[in-house]
């Protein structure tokens, strides 16, 4: 809770008393009350809220580099495309939530790479979630 790091970062006489301060109380009881659908994100952030959005991608781009190699072991080649599918979970996770900043689509950018080289290994009658939104042009209106 918020307000239990802002209490424990004070240093006051309540505290040393073993009382909490009653301010403390009261944001605690009103977060409480607060309706968790309040909560909900309206709008794309303008950052990425998971920290490792990028790592994820530059991890996903490493991946689809090792299918360039033709003479790539079956399992591997499996093991590869299993991570895409989880890949592809994830993005469309942080899209639905409004995790990610609208820039990830922008012509240029790693995602839009990995998805490109992505797509065209996976082929144009490729359907899952993910093709089916990059395909009907949902990221233009993403925000």
């Amino acid at each position: 809770m918020k307000c239990r790091v802002l209490q424990s970062l004070q240093r006051t006489e309540g505290l040393l008393s073993q009382r909490r301060s009653e301010h403390y109380v009261l944001l605690e009881k009103w977060l409480q009350v607060e309706e968790p659908s309040s909560r909900r994100r309206k709008n794309a952030c303008s950052f990425n809220e998971d920290s490792c959005f990028w790592a994820h991608v530059e991890e996903a781009l490493i991946s689809l580099e090792l299918l360039k190699d033709e003479e790539i072991c079956p399992v591997v080649e499996a093991d590869v495309y299993k991570k895409m599918e989880k890949f592809e979970e994830y993005v469309m996770e942080s899209i639905a939530k409004l995790m990610v900043d609208p820039e990830i689509f922008l012509e240029g950018s790693s995602f839009r790479t990995w998805w490109s080289m992505y797509s065209s290994k996976k082929g144009s009658t490729y359907q899952c979630p993910l093709a089916n939104y990059m395909k009907n042009e949902s990221s233009r209106a993403y925000a």
